[in-house]
């Protein structure tokens, strides 16, 4: 089966189309699409990511997206077939005698086993304490008459619950991917004057395709950049644990801005 980088850079060829025009036109990074073309996808970050340059690249060239992706999928389907056949082997066979001996020691360690069990609960029964008579009705009135007997009030602990709220706002064109407690939130392309709003409890995620080209808060505090305008990040993970690396120094923005 041809690969599905091969057959969209031969569909652009045979159009004239350059790897610049599809990047200008779709803001996608053009590094990403040279992966693409050249079936490079460990260099893209993630599944959803890799579906979302074929859709773009596809409606670019006018091909059906669809038809594009479930070829795509099917390739996949293909090689992890590929992959379990290849890993297959007999499973391993012994000889009579050795399937005897392996029978005799797996019996005698269950008899063992047995045999300390029984020990065990039988010498519980002998170290068990006897069992002491109820209180006297006596005794018990002179505990509840004993004085100073003070009650303290139980205290409720209750727990707390911690939420990482993310507002982010888009200055350039790009592509963001978003994850909230291992549940996608949101996947596409964001415009300058967008914005978008995730919740989490435990963990963030994001992957990005133009770091520089929005700004954020965590938990209402300014938000330090995820890198310059153009990168590509992936797996930019967000938890309570690391929430402060995160957050932009108050003092070291004021020194920017003198």
């Amino acid at each position: 089966m041809e690969s599905i980088g091969r057959d969209l850079k031969r569909e652009r060829e045979l159009r004239g189309i350059s790897l610049e025009e599809i990047a200008e036109s779709t803001k996608i990074n053009i590094q990403l699409l040279k992966a693409l073309e050249e079936d490079q996808f460990d260099v893209l970050p993630g599944k959803f990511f890799i579906r979302g340059i074929i859709r773009e690249y596809a409606k670019y060239l006018g091909l059906e997206e669809e038809s594009v992706l479930n070829k795509h999928h099917d390739m996949l389907q293909a090689l992890d077939q590929n992959e379990k056949e290849d890993v297959k082997e007999a499973p391993p066979t012994f000889p009579l005698n050795i399937q005897n001996v392996i029978r005799i020691t797996a019996f005698g360690a269950a008899l063992i086993a047995v045999l300390v069990a029984l020990f065990f609960i039988f010498r519980g029964e002998e170290a068990r304490p006897p069992i002491q008579p109820p209180p006297s009705e006596t005794t018990i009135q002179k505990r509840i008459i004993t004085p100073n007997a003070q009650t303290e009030p139980v205290e409720e602990t209750k727990k707390e619950v911690r939420e990482l709220n993310l507002d982010i706002a888009f200055h350039q064109d790009t592509w963001i991917q978003v994850y909230a407690d291992g549940e996608q939130i949101y996947e596409g392309i964001k415009l300058p004057g967008g914005k978008l709003q995730v919740v989490a409890h435990e963990e963030l995620v994001i992957d990005v395709g133009n770091a520089g080209g929005l700004t954020y808060t965590l938990n209402n505090q300014r938000g330090k950049p995820f890198g310059p305008p153009g990168a590509v990040k992936k797996d930019i993970r967000i938890t309570h644990g690391n929430l402060q690396e995160f957050i932009e120094d108050p003092g070291q923005k004021r020194n920017q801005t003198r």
